[in-house]
Parts: structure tokens; C-alpha cells; sequence
């Protein structure tokens, strides 16, 4: 068979590589917002299937990889999680109009590299997405560098990235708990109540801070403050760890 005439029967039979029609990128939107209800509802299996349906429909579709690299991030599979967000970084390096995605994806693609011992391959692309001019939230790439630094114990650095981290957003609650533990293992217990009362107190009512998701900082500071021989305030702050 001739080489020309091979080309067009490939095509014909659906043998060739084709381009997803308007229905196809409206069905894998679709799909993946469907998977992103199933996982929201703890549905993970179903949300892994119709994930994988949305990329049937479109191969490229960014927030389905970004969904399944969180998805095998939790699971801990991070060789599956690396290779999501790798691919969704690198649609998406083209697509300015996207940088909230692109920032969540190199976010997400830190703290597997960080959980797989990838120190290394953490930092850059943290310092990467942080240092991004078209990331709408540096803080939390700069909060999550510093969080790295805190657990290797190079403490010059964690707290240069948290100060930068919450200095861009003062209502970065876990950026200031991240600062309290800083604080805590630098033994400095005053800076260290100041941070944590930043974290559940921040200038405007937040939830987040506030409420059951800021948990630990209520008990960190609680305890902060009993080593600091404030004793009704820390058992105030324990209290409402324990109503949380």
C-alpha cells in the first residue's frame, strides 16, 4: 500500500490524532466537573473514572490533570501526581489567562516533590511559582517554601519566606501558624503567641482562621501561652480547640 493511501485510510478509520470538536471540550468540562462533585462528596473511585472519561474527550484539559494530580497527591501515589501536574504546567505555560491554574499546579506539584523527599525539586518550584508576576497568590508558593524549610530545620530561611508570605497577604492564617511553630522551635514563646493569635484572629472575619479548618493553632497557641504561665487564656484557647 502506498504511503498517501495509507495516511487517508488511517484517517478515515480514526487511526490519526484528531482535534476534539466543540462537543468534545463541552463533554470533558462536563465529565470533569461532575468528578470534581464525586471527589467534593468523598466519591473518589467514580471521580477517578469520569476524570479519566474527561481526557477521552480532551487529552489537554488542565483542570481534570490538576484534579487527578491532587486526587493521587492524597493517595500518595506521587509518580502519577508528578505526571499530571507536569503535563497540566505545561499546557498551561502558554495560557497567561490561566495563571491562577498554573499557579495551583506548580503549587501542587511542591508539596509532592516536598512529601517525596524531592527537596530539591521542591524548592524550585516553589521559588518558581512564588516568584511568577502573573501568580495571583505568591503567598501561599511562598508559604508552602517556608513550611519545607521549617521541617529540614534551616530556620533562616523559613522564616525569610513566611515574613514574605504573610507580609503579601495578612490573612494568610496558616502562613502566620507556620511562623508560630518557627517561633516555637527557636524557643522565642512570645513571637511565637503573636504569630499563632495572627493566625485565629486576622483583621477580618474569616472562617478559615477562625473556625474548625485553623484548629491546630488554637491548641498551639493554648499551649504557647501555658508555657508562658497564662493560664485562663490558655485554657480559653483549648477549649475552643476542643469545641472545633
Amino acid at each position: 500500500m502506498e504511503r498517501g493511501l495509507l495516511v487517508a485510510v488511517m484517517l478515515a478509520t480514526g487511526c490519526g490524532a484528531a482535534t476534539p470538536s466543540v462537543e468534545d471540550f463541552q463533554r470533558s468540562d462536563k465529565e470533569y466537573e461532575l468528578a470534581g462533585a464525586l471527589y467534593a462528596e468523598s466519591n473518589v473511585a467514580s471521580a477517578l473514572q469520569h476524570l479519566g472519561t474527561s481526557l477521552e474527550y480532551d487529552q489537554n484539559n488542565t483542570k481534570a490533570h490538576i484534579l487527578l494530580g491532587h486526587i493521587h497527591l492524597q493517595r500518595r501515589d506521587f509518580e502519577k501526581a508528578e505526571n499530571h501536574l507536569q503535563k497540566a504546567i505545561e499546557l498551561l505555560q502558554k495560557r497567561p489567562e490561566l495563571a491562577s491554574e498554573r499557579a495551583e499546579a506548580g503549587n501542587l506539584l511542591g508539596v509532592v516533590y516536598m512529601l517525596d523527599r524531592k527537596y530539591a525539586l521542591a524548592e524550585k518550584v516553589f521559588k518558581e511559582t512564588a516568584s511568577d508576576m502573573l501568580n495571583p497568590t505568591p503567598w501561599l508558593a511562598w508559604g508552602n517554601l517556608g513550611s519545607m524549610y521549617l521541617e529540614q530545620k534551616r530556620y533562616a530561611e523559613a522564616k525569610d519566606a513566611l515574613v514574605t508570605a504573610v507580609n503579601v497577604q495578612p490573612r494568610f492564617c496558616l502562613g502566620y501558624r507556620w511562623l508560630g511553630q518557627l517561633f516555637i522551635a527557636q524557643e522565642q514563646l512570645e513571637d511565637a503567641d503573636i504569630a499563632f493569635t495572627r493566625s485565629v484572629e486576622p483583621p477580618e472575619t474569616d472562617e478559615l482562621c477562625s473556625g474548625a479548618p485553623n484548629q491546630l493553632a488554637w491548641r498551639l497557641r493554648g499551649e504557647t501561652r501555658a508555657q508562658l504561665g497564662n493560664r485562663d487564656d490558655a485554657i480559653s484557647d483549648l477549649e475552643r480547640c476542643i469545641e472545633l
